[in-house]
């Protein structure tokens, strides 16, 4: 796999994550996928104000502490 589009058919978005953890007035926002390649893990990505600050299992889509540690970072 070398291209984004690729990984289309290994990830689906099962849910999205508005954290109670801010910076700047705006919230961390994470993103849930079930994922093909590991389905007892998953695969998740936490955001904050368009900047991905987190990736890994699904807990990274929806753990506060993965979101403040994120934040810290930037």
């Amino acid at each position: 796999m070398s291209e984004p589009d690729d990984l289309r058919s290994l990830i689906e978005l099962s849910c999205v994550h508005i954290l109670n953890v801010f910076r700047d007035g705006g919230a961390c926002i994470g993103f849930e996928f079930a994922c093909t390649r590991d389905d007892e893990h998953g695969a998740g990505v936490m955001t904050h104000r368009r900047q991905m600050i987190a990736a890994g299992p699904a807990d990274h889509s929806f753990v506060e502490r993965v979101a403040e540690r994120g934040l810290e970072r930037l």
